[in-house]
């Protein structure tokens, strides 16, 4: 006998946050009623396995790293190559992980033939294996018989078969029938949801493809979605996190579109789910509507004026969105993602689409307009005060006041392009992750005059940097905007960019702005002082500026 859609929905509750009973939230542990799924992940790690002895799956509770594992082990039986599995580094007691690492250590260190596959928390391997042996991670890292795969870096929405397998198996209802003892069963949001979401049409692809674009949206953010997560929020979509029985009693209230799965996806009226809110701030609906509007009458005329009326045109927006993606789509706009409430995600986009296409790009080439303003956000980040698009490079500290800025003129040429990782490594001969962590390199070129020598800097550059960025590039420069960049990329890129500039060179140095009339031009020679001895009895050269004539 067949189940029923209460039944269903019964099921789908167990995995949201945001329902009391949410107990297969750590689907890992289920026994049982668990959907199963293949992603491309497991592909990828079965071809690293054909030449490596050791696999490390890390990353952060619930990531799905068990959950991989678990489908490995089986198709692993019918492999000749014996490998060991480990499901839960971190659950293992002291003297289990101590065996766990001394087999690391003996096959890369003394060349053991075994192979093992291992499951572990990033911080509590990185620990143990620290505290085990001093130098044997940065051996594992490096090591042509390991891959270490960083799941904290995995962007569940990243490909589209992979991301449309894991809401038709979680919202599949083939095995359920309807719910006839129900007096809601032909107005019910529940399965009205679940026939829309697993609609098996181009309209069914489109509201999928839709709902992937928000994922990977949060992943361009920086928010890590991990398995669990998807999994939570994609059931909170239907369910709203409430029972069949709650939702009967507020239908009365609330009429279907209400309830729908564009409305409860980014509709969140409390605070205690980090995810959820960061999808409600992505809200199509929030959007500055001026031209949809405008839309909106030409395409259903009176309907909105009517739809305004009630107060639900940010539903309307978010139907259309899932729908009928292409009536909203503004003038010029590549990609959907320019429905989105976030600011920047089209050209960011747009940038990701063609290094992919193209390897690397010049942002000196006028097709290249977006890289062109990106590199004038640099220059005004350091300079505010200047307007044009020519890189200016700064000597840190700054010299005189905060308010003071030089410009370095240096004989050398500096050129900036960027590309992606994959480029940027294959020719620097780096190894290559096979994490997608959907960034790109900002890469400073200083060419020697006279010689063949250059020196390359680079800047992995996500979507906050970029997005900080191109804010300077429009004038809308935050004077704390590098502490908002915890870890300085740009200011050090510049730094390092400028040391390479100024090496063997005298630097012409200018004042701008109202520091002309107040200050004299003068020269910067390079000058090697020699330091004090180190703990290695060794003096550190510190390169120091003497100033010149002007």
């Amino acid at each position: 006998m067949q189940n029923t859609y209460k039944e269903k929905v019964q099921w789908l509750l167990k995995y949201c946050s945001e329902y009391d009973g949410h107990e297969y939230m750590y689907d890992e542990h289920v026994k049982k009623d668990r959907f199963d799924v293949r992603l491309h992940i497991e592909e990828d790690i079965l071809e690293c396995m054909k030449t490596a002895k050791i696999v490390v799956l890390t990353g952060d509770a619930g990531d799905g790293k068990s959950r991989v594992l678990n489908r490995l082990q089986t198709e692993l039986k019918g492999i000749e190559t014996k490998w060991d599995c480990t499901n839960d580094f971190s659950a293992l007691s002291r003297d289990g992980k101590i065996r766990v690492l001394k087999k690391i250590e003996v096959i890369l260190e003394q060349g053991a033939s075994e192979h093992i596959l291992i499951a572990a928390n990033s911080g509590i391997f990185m620990s143990e294996i620290m505290n085990f042996k001093r130098g044997l991670f940065k051996k594992l890292e490096s090591a042509e018989e390991a891959v270490i795969i960083d799941f904290s870096k995995r962007n569940l929405a990243s490909e589209q078969g992979d991301f449309f397998r894991i809401v038709n198996s979680f919202f599949d209802i083939s095995e359920y029938n309807e719910c006839s003892q129900c007096a809601m069963a032909e107005k019910c949001p529940f399965i009205h949801n679940l026939k829309k979401m697993t609609e098996e049409s181009e309209d069914g692809d489109k509201r999928r493809e839709q709902l992937r674009k928000v994922y990977h949206a949060l992943f361009l953010k920086g928010v890590h979605v991990t398995f669990r997560d998807l999994l939570s929020t994609l059931s909170y979509m239907i369910t709203r996190g409430i029972t069949c029985e709650q939702i009967t009693k507020r239908i009365s209230e609330e009429n279907q579109e209400q309830a729908s799965y564009y409305n409860n996806l980014f509709t969140y009226d409390k605070n205690n789910s980090r995810l959820l809110m960061e999808i409600q701030s992505l809200d199509p609906g929030k959007r500055d509507h001026k031209s949809d509007r405008k839309i909106f009458y030409e395409e259903i005329g009176n309907k909105l004026e009517e739809e305004l009326q009630r107060g639900n045109f940010k539903s309307l927006i978010r139907n259309m969105y899932f729908n009928n993606p292409e009536i909203l789509q503004s003038e010029g706009a590549q990609t959907d993602y320019a429905l989105l409430n976030m600011e920047y995600i089209e050209d960011y986009h747009t940038v990701i689409r063609r290094l992919k296409q193209e390897g690397v790009l010049d942002a000196v080439d006028e097709y290249h307009n977006i890289l062109w303003k990106f590199e004038l956000g640099i220059n005004r980040v350091f300079n505010p005060e200047r307007s044009d698009a020519q890189l200016v490079l700064f000597d840190s500290p700054l010299i005189i006041s905060p308010r003071v800025r030089i410009e370095h003129e240096a004989g050398d040429e500096l050129q900036i392009y960027f590309c992606t990782r994959e480029f940027f490594n294959d020719h620097n001969r780096e190894k290559v992750s096979v994490s997608d962590v959907n960034s790109f390199l900002c890469v400073s070129v200083v060419e020697r005059v006279g010689s063949e020598d250059f020196s390359q800097e680079k800047m992995a550059v996500d979507y906050e940097l970029f997005r900080q960025i191109m804010m300077a590039s429009e004038g809308r420069y935050d004077s704390s905007i590098l502490n908002k960049i915890d870890d300085m990329r740009l200011k050090q890129f510049i730094s390092r960019t400028f040391q390479h500039l100024s090496s063997g060179k005298r630097i012409k140095v200018k004042w701008l702005g109202a520091a002309q009339s107040q200050y004299m031009p003068f020269e910067l020679y390079p000058f090697h002082q020699i330091g004090i001895k180190d703990r290695n009895n060794k003096r550190a050269g510190n390169k120091t500026y003497r100033v010149g004539r002007g």
